[in-house]
């Protein structure tokens, strides 16, 4: 039965439902074998104290993992291998009174390491192992012989003891009650079995970990491109819905602007509402103008210096927010850029959301950062809850209270597919500071695909 690889939260408690169905199946296996025992061995297991101590710890045990999933709550890596530590622990006293490293089922050692081994982190498995081999060897000295696992060797039978709960002189090795010479064949082979039980648990501990590693490693790698894929399939469908808002604006653009100069032309020279029709004559021309940048966009953007492309948009940032001051610090690096035709747009929405935020003024500097270029925009605002920072990014997350959420996700988005990144960090002295990294590779791949 596989065990899921860890990689959601619900996992562990998917892993340790399966480990208790494994240890009902165990408890019943026992149980079986202890009524064939007496059955066909006289051997009375069902009689003995310690056995049916053990099967009724199992059992309650196992009874209270069901009732602990049934209960819900998360389950953590630890827990899960408390549970694999317990049945190692009780399953050694089954051993321990049943002929110890003589008996042929000792390896069973070996489940509950695999399973650790595909489940769990590093370290809790190499400390599993470490227990299995600990009472593993404790068995080679100190168990109770059992009559059905002595060996014969040439012939005779080594002088073993049945099993005997109250007898002190019984928890010795089955060599030391053999005849000179007619034991060492046995306890060779007890001892190579000793030998092959290290070499497993060893080999397990170091592939099947490096394995789960390269599953866990390949799930966490679907996950993240499920997540991009739609994110993709999001950024479409809000392309598709921004295209043809941008067609339908046209025409109310158009209308609102011959009648915002007909209204400024009707009202008199000295006339206080002169100057406010003037600026919302601006405003209607710059959303007539960014609807054209948007057709320019989709056809690609020529190549221009990058002072002049980072100087245009904050230009056109200057107009939208006339009441902030917005300060480039430091010198642009030289050099003509083909920048992605989403590029401007990011630009021009980390800007947005830093003038809205910031109190008076916003400060930018680009520079080089060895194969990137980085982009600090910082506000003087108050600064973004740490709770909404995390999650700045996730469609429909804002930090506006009339915000929609969209402008930091199709940022995100947009640098996310040229292999960027974008980080808000808080401002010692307060406010907050975005943080835009882009490969410079990026800023030429339409370049570069051109003269291919």
């Amino acid at each position: 039965m596989p065990f899921a690889i860890p990689s959601d939260p619900d996992a562990n408690s998917r892993n340790l439902s399966r480990l208790c169905l494994l240890r009902a199946i165990l408890i019943v296996v026992l149980a079986a074998a202890a009524l064939l025992s007496g059955w066909l061995e006289s051997v009375p297991l069902l009689q003995d104290r310690g056995i049916l101590i053990v099967l009724s710890l199992l059992t309650a045990f196992n009874v209270w993992s069901l009732w602990r999933l049934r209960r819900g709550g998360a389950v953590s890596e630890a827990e899960l291998f408390v549970q694999l530590v317990v049945d190692v622990l009780l399953m050694t006293l089954v051993f321990y009174r049943t002929g110890g490293s003589t008996n042929p089922f000792v390896s069973w050692y070996l489940v509950p390491l695999t399973i650790a081994a595909a489940t769990l982190r590093i370290g809790y498995t190499i400390v599993l192992a470490l227990l299995t081999l600990a009472v593993y060897s404790l068995l080679l000295v100190h168990y109770i012989p059992f009559a059905p696992f002595a060996a014969t060797h040439m012939g005779h039978m080594p002088m073993t003891v049945e099993l005997a709960a109250d007898n002190p002189h019984a928890h010795h090795m089955t060599l030391q009650q053999a005849p000179d010479g007619q034991g060492s064949g046995f306890n060779l082979h007890v001892f190579g079995m000793w030998l092959n039980f290290i070499l497993s648990a060893a080999l397990i501990s170091f592939f099947v970990t490096r394995m789960s590693g390269a599953l866990r490693e390949q799930d966490r790698q679907l996950a993240r491109q499920h997540e991009n894929l739609l994110q993709r399939e999001q950024v479409v469908a809000l392309g598709a819905l921004a295209a043809g808002a941008a067609h339908e604006l046209g025409t109310p653009l158009s209308t609102m602007a011959i009648l915002a100069r007909d209204i400024e032309s009707d009202l008199p020279p000295d006339s206080p509402l002169r100057a406010d029709m003037a600026t919302l004559r601006r405003q209607l021309a710059l959303c007539r103008e960014i609807l054209g940048d948007l057709r320019e966009q989709a056809a690609g953007l020529p190549r221009l210096s990058l002072e002049k492309f980072v100087m245009a948009t904050v230009e056109r940032m200057e107009v939208v927010h006339p009441e902030r001051q917005f300060h480039l610090e430091g010198s642009i690096p030289e050099g003509s850029i083909e920048p992605p035709a989403t590029l401007q747009q990011v630009l021009v929405n980390l800007l947005d959301n830093a003038a809205q935020a910031a109190r008076s003024e916003v400060r930018i500097s680009v520079r080089d950062a060895e194969a990137c270029c980085l982009v600090d925009i910082d506000d003087d605002g108050p600064g973004i809850a740490p709770e909404i920072a995390s999650r700045l990014g996730q469609a429909f997350v804002t930090d506006k209270d009339e915000g929609m959420g969209l402008g930091y996700f199709l940022s995100h988005a947009s640098i996310n597919q040229m292999g960027g990144s974008i980080h808000f960090k808080a401002r010692a002295g307060g406010g907050t500071r975005t943080e835009l990294r882009l490969p410079w590779a990026a800023l030429q791949r339409q370049s570069a695909s051109g003269d291919a």
